[in-house]
């Protein structure tokens, strides 16, 4: 589950399935909840003749319900926001249900997903940042300065150890953004090999990864038994690492996907390695500029950057997401389904509209519905996708040889060069793990205060 709040959003890893936390809020104050009217249907009284009886009005068209509290983020439907006592926001389904919290005293906020996950976001004395999803990222992240710009350490807590990674800061009119920024980047040689067809179509063992998600979503998408191009293979990678972490967030005896999923069309595919290639070549120009001791420019992979082009653009989720569809019903994205940006983006708008390509079915989104998106969240779609290509950069060096990938070239095996920026970042956080779980206690008060109201 995924609310974006400010520039925080999901991260997964594709190795190990992925990713935080504030001191207890004061005892709650119960508060009654105003609820609304029973609705009185009309009566129409007896006539001593035949009459016709009046027309109903027609109820108002169900819409989502847009917050001022929890920006970028409509409710759905009916739903309704409170402020308890002691200064907790509180929001609700129309059946009662919680769907969000904010306690803004301690900065903690907390949202109830469609399946039931929680994630919980919070924002510490110098601007530090916790984010704990129980279907997606856990992190602690850290700010500093480099050469007068805004760069985030986060240190992913995955599986009790902890993996760090950085991300550029940069502010637009309604909305603030982190974009990855590469701790490395690999040679020319690499990349120029990444983004050539390869002379003949090679075979790829896939079993060799030993994933389970595999089955679990092989109704959904089953990687190709051979590649005519490293990006063809890279596009099966990104897609397989989403699935891996959506499969991670599943309960352990969870049943298997049924044949009713649709699977992914060939056309959907294609676009995402679209998406795939295009950023390879962006990887390629980034590294150029680093060679040389510059800097990459903040807005460099991030979302109005990319969507510049006026071309379409698709997006992998990399965790659980809950939408409203234009009727304000709630739906959900996980891990692996791909969205496509419908519209350019409104100026000074903290969201955006997407259609849905590809689903799994249940209480997912369904194919071609139109959903509204915060750019926060798109972001961090984004940025896990370029996260997932640089892990994929990886293997291909690491596994050249074996289960079907090509030897390399000459000069692209040789080692990455590290991002000038990661010099002065601040160490990883050594109380990641502590602080990341820190957050659940805190979240059980503020959603026992908030469900008091």
């Amino acid at each position: 589950m995924t609310l974006g709040a400010g520039s925080l959003g999901a991260q997964v890893d594709s190795t190990t399935p992925p990713v935080v936390k504030p001191p207890p809020p004061p005892a709650p104050v119960p508060r009654p909840v105003a609820r609304p009217p029973v609705p009185v249907r009309p009566v129409v009284p007896p006539a001593a003749k035949p009459a016709r009886a009046p027309t109903a009005a027609a109820p108002a068209a169900a819409r989502p319900v847009p917050s001022r509290v929890f920006v970028g983020h409509a409710g759905p439907a009916g739903s309704t926001e409170v402020r308890t006592k002691t200064g907790i926001v509180a929001r609700t389904a129309a059946d009662g249900s919680l769907l969000d919290a904010l306690d803004a005293r301690h900065g903690v906020s907390v949202h109830r997903g469609l399946d039931g996950g929680r994630s919980v976001v919070a924002e510490r004395p110098g601007h530090v940042q916790v984010v704990s999803e129980s279907s997606g990222a856990q992190y602690v992240a850290h700010p500093y300065v480099y050469h007068g710009r805004p760069f985030y350490r986060r240190s992913y807590v995955v599986d009790g150890r902890v993996l760090d990674r950085f991300y550029r800061h940069y502010a637009l009119p309604g909305y603030q953004l982190d974009v990855y920024a590469p701790a490395q980047y690999y040679s020319p040689a690499l990349y120029a090999w990444a983004m050539a067809p390869w002379s003949k179509s090679v075979p790829y063992n896939w079993r060799s990864t030993n994933s389970p998600s595999s089955s679990y979503y092989s109704s959904y998408f089953t990687p190709s038994p051979s590649y005519s191009s490293p990006a063809a293979w890279l596009t099966d990678y990104v897609i397989a690492a989403s699935l891996k972490s959506a499969y991670s967030a599943k309960p352990a005896n969870a049943a298997a996907e049924t044949a009713a999923a649709t699977p992914l069309a060939p056309e959907t595919k294609q676009l995402v390695a679209n998406e795939v290639a295009r950023q390879t070549q962006q990887n390629s120009l980034d590294a150029a500029v680093t060679a040389q001791k510059k800097d990459v420019a903040p807005a460099v992979g991030g979302i109005a950057q990319v969507l510049s082009d006026k071309q379409p653009h698709v997006f992998v989720a990399n965790s659980d997401l809950d939408l409203v569809d234009p009727s304000g019903r709630r739906c959900q994205i996980s891990g692996g389904d791909v969205v496509q940006v419908a519209s350019p983006l409104k100026p000074g708008s903290p969201t955006t509209d997407v259609v849905v390509l590809a689903s799994k079915g249940g209480s997912e989104c369904e194919p071609a519905a139109n959903v509204e998106i915060a750019l926060t969240d798109l972001q961090e779609m984004h940025n896990h996708m370029c996260e997932t290509l640089d892990q994929g950069m990886a293997e291909i060096q690491t596994r050249e040889g074996h289960a079907g990938l090509p030897q390399l070239p000459a000069g692209a095996t040789s080692a990455p060069v590290a991002a000038t920026f990661t010099a002065t970042a601040p160490p990883p956080d050594a109380n990641a793990v502590a602080e990341v779980g820190e957050l659940n206690p805190a979240a059980d008060e503020i959603e026992q205060a908030a469900s008091a109201t």
